[in-house]
């Protein structure tokens, strides 16, 4: 592929891999990014650089050079230097990330020695993702992290490198998504869960891994949806044995991919008997139709399935996951239509659900998900939505 043609086309870093032919169609290419190695951005979760954020490309296939410098198993490195990186005081360019440390024994080195001071790191694209601080090779005091669009993602409190004090997240709006306390690493006290629109999700006390007392949850609407009493029960406490529908992410790779069968179909189907059971004595929580509806996708029951995210969107409008996974089985129901054919209905739902689901949650499987549904007519409308907001 020509120059020309990789800067006029977006690239894309798929799970930290897509770049191998880029450049040349035959050859393995490395690539450091404002002069840190591609693969040191191991915590990068959604990895994009665009044309626009480039400031220059320069290319090394001199093959002794490449062997010389440790790359003897690559023909190409390509060095990118972004707007961003160019645009830094040479004074902020000093401060290292963490991408330049080593951490040994639980202590971040420079150079050799226990690093005390300011650090910086960086998404590839030269947005800023951390700053915080150090104080001989661990982090203490005040973490700010960034979304990749540049919006503050949360505010952490450390203490010789382990969570200490009050932990805030945020939504991409800006508002506050959590407020939790740690002590020593170990959540302690309150903890919050709003919603989008600033109305309280969730709220109990907690001591170690243990919750105490009662829990109340609510509706975005502040009406109040449950109280129960959880004394010793263990943070999983919501779901017990049900937690793989939520949390677990074996589950996801069954939603997200029709070529794989769920193994245990048999127990998939006593797990559905369970959330009848629930729902029959509380047809109020959203979460129940939830679980359902995964339980149903993954038994291929896709029509259903639907339904009961519908369901759950009934109940609780701002049900991120639902609105989630209703956009992903819709897309998995239209996998093979031409855009033309897909209700406008739908195709609204898949749009604005799954988009502002992967913008505002981070995730890789979203990646996943990106590459599992590669039918080029819904790729391509969806980029092409995306990209005018």
């Amino acid at each position: 592929m020509k120059k020309y043609d990789l800067i006029k086309g977006k690239i894309v870093l798929f799970l930290f891999s897509v770049f191998t032919t880029l450049l040349y169609c035959q050859n393995k290419t490395f690539y450091v990014i404002d002069n840190i190695p591609i693969n040191k951005y191991h915590s990068d979760q959604r990895i994009e650089l665009k044309p626009s954020e480039i400031s220059t490309i320069n290319y090394e296939v001199d093959k002794k050079l490449i062997n010389a410098l440790g790359y003897k198993s690559y023909d190409t490195l390509a060095y990118i230097i972004t707007k961003a990186h160019s645009n830094r005081s040479s004074q902020i360019k000093n401060i290292p990330t963490k991408r330049q440390m080593v951490l040994e024994n639980f202590y971040w080195k420079l150079n050799g020695q226990n690093y005390t001071g300011k650090y910086i790191d960086y998404y590839i694209n030269g947005s800023i993702q951390e700053i915080g601080q150090m104080i001989n090779g661990k982090v203490n005091g005040k973490v700010t992290y960034f979304f990749y669009q540049g919006k503050k993602r949360a505010i952490k409190q450390f203490k010789n490198g382990k969570l200490d004090g009050e932990q805030l997240n945020f939504y991409l709006n800006g508002t506050v998504s959590n407020r939790k306390y740690y002590v020593n690493n170990k959540l302690n006290g309150q903890n919050t869960l709003y919603f989008p629109n600033g109305i309280v999700k969730k709220e109990y006390l907690s001591n170690g891994e243990k919750l105490q007392g009662k829990v109340k949850e609510y509706y975005s609407t502040g009406q109040l949806k449950q109280i129960k009493n959880t004394i010793n029960l263990g943070l999983g406490y919501e779901i017990k044995d049900f937690n793989i529908f939520f949390e677990g992410h074996d589950f996801r790779r069954y939603v997200l991919d029709t070529t794989k069968e769920f193994p245990d179909k048999d127990k998939l189907k006593k797990f559905l008997k369970k959330f009848d059971k629930r729902i029959t004595k509380n047809p109020e929580i959203d979460t129940y139709y939830l679980a359902r509806g995964i339980i149903k996708s993954l038994l291929n029951d896709t029509d259903e399935a639907i339904k009961e995210f519908k369901k759950a969107l009934e109940l609780e409008p701002m049900h991120l996951s639902a609105n989630y996974y209703l956009a992903v089985v819709l897309m998995k129901k239209y996998k093979e239509e031409d855009i033309a054919l897909i209700p406008k209905k739908d195709l609204s739902v898949i749009r604005n659900n799954f988009l502002n689901a992967s913008i505002q949650d981070e995730h890789p499987e979203h990646n996943i998900l990106r590459a599992f549904l590669n039918t080029e007519l819904i790729s391509n409308e969806l980029k092409r939505y995306s990209e005018k907001q």
